[in-house]
């Protein structure tokens, strides 16, 4: 195990309960006065992914082709279409394929996808891993 490794997984896991809460206050947000509008999926890019190598001090990014993302367009009260990134599990549904999209009325570009139908329930997720790994990487400090 490198000596970097505490470290590493207490900065991963203060970064993911960063955006974790950052995206738990947004949803409680949007859960509180946004309105809610279908999505309608309009095109799909494989992921970006990027992985960190410790051992070898390497960093690279690469097309995940296994996961995509779903890029779909809603329209506001006031007839303006917005698009909003997603998930998409299906390549062969673009055009037919729809999901639930909360938006704020007031700035209808703020908006989020609520696939689970329980809008907090990612950032939550996300939340509670970045507890786990940071409280990992406290207990792995040497002392």
């Amino acid at each position: 195990m490198s000596a970097y490794a505490p470290y590493v997984n207490l900065l991963f896991g203060i970064l993911m309960l960063y955006f974790g809460l950052t995206g738990l206050r947004k949803a409680n947000r949007l859960s509180k006065k946004g309105i809610k509008t279908q999505g309608v999926l309009v095109r799909i890019v494989p992921r970006r992914s990027f992985s960190i190598s410790i051992g070898s001090g390497s960093a690279h990014s690469h097309r995940d082709n296994d996961t995509m993302d779903g890029f779909y367009r809603y329209t506001d009260e006031q007839g303006h279409e917005y698009e909003i990134k997603g998930s998409a599990y299906d390549c062969s549904v673009i055009g037919s394929s729809t999901t639930t999209v909360l938006y704020n009325p007031e700035n209808p570009s703020d908006a989020i996808v609520t696939d689970s139908g329980i809008p907090q329930l990612p950032p939550m997720i996300v939340t509670l891993v970045g507890i786990g790994f940071a409280a990992y990487g406290i207990f792995q400090l040497p002392l």
